[in-house]
This record gives C-alpha cells, structure tokens and sequence, in this order.
C-alpha cells in the first residue's frame, strides 16, 4: 500500500521501481518490528536473509539490529549499504543493483561481499 500511494514518483525504468520498492519494504520491516516490539510481550520480528547473504544460520537477526547495523555501514560507506539493500529487500540481481548504483557488476560483487562480512561482525556484535 505504501509503494501505491507513491503518486508524485515517475518511475525512470524498472530498476528504478524495485529500488524505490526496496526502500518502502525496509521501512515496513522496521515499523512493524518497532510496533511490535511496543507491545505486551516486547518481543522482536525476526528476519532472515535468504538472498544469498550467508549470516549464521542459528539464529536470525533481529529486524532492528539488522536496521541499526545498515544505518551504521550508510554512514561508513553508503554505497555497500544500497548495495545490501537492494539486495535483501528488493531481490535484485548484481545486474540490477548495478544498473541503479551505476557501477559494474563486478565492483557490485565486491562492495556485498565487504558490506556482508562488515554487517556479518557488527550483528554478532550486538546480538552477543
């Protein structure tokens, strides 16, 4: 719902659409991870990430670590995190996420495995 009351954006091409799509989706991840950790129970919406990053499989981050973490690397380096969110949250190929980043494939291929294993130490971080 919140990606069709986007009636202001023209979309440029269909990069263009899964990028926007991607970011609407983070967001909605994180509200309703936020509302739900507001209730009763203060438990967390837990995640897992199943397009090809390879976090350790015992235990699934939690949705606003993973947001806390992406936040951090943006500031560090905030291609690698585009680059991650485009990935988990919109599902696109390297082509893809090269075409919205306009970058190559291969630099596409660096910049998820350096802002995998960075998000990789800092989530073991906060979840140890």
């Amino acid at each position: 719902m919140r990606l069709a009351d986007q009636t202001r954006l023209e979309w440029q091409n269909r990069a263009h659409f899964y990028a926007v799509a991607a970011k609407t989706m983070r967001r909605v991840l994180i509200d309703h991870a936020r509302r739900r950790n507001a209730g009763k129970r203060g438990r967390a919406f837990k995640i897992t990430l199943k397009t090809g990053m390879d976090f350790a499989q015992e235990r699934a981050p939690d949705c606003l670590v993973l947001d806390e973490a992406l936040l951090k690397l943006a500031a560090i380096d905030e291609r690698k995190s585009r680059a991650i969110e485009l990935k988990f949250f919109a599902g696109m190929t390297t082509e893809e996420i090269g075409a919205v980043l306009g970058i190559s494939v291969a630099t596409v291929g660096r910049e998820l495995r350096l802002g995998q294993a960075w998000l990789r130490r800092e989530i073991s971080r906060a979840l140890a």
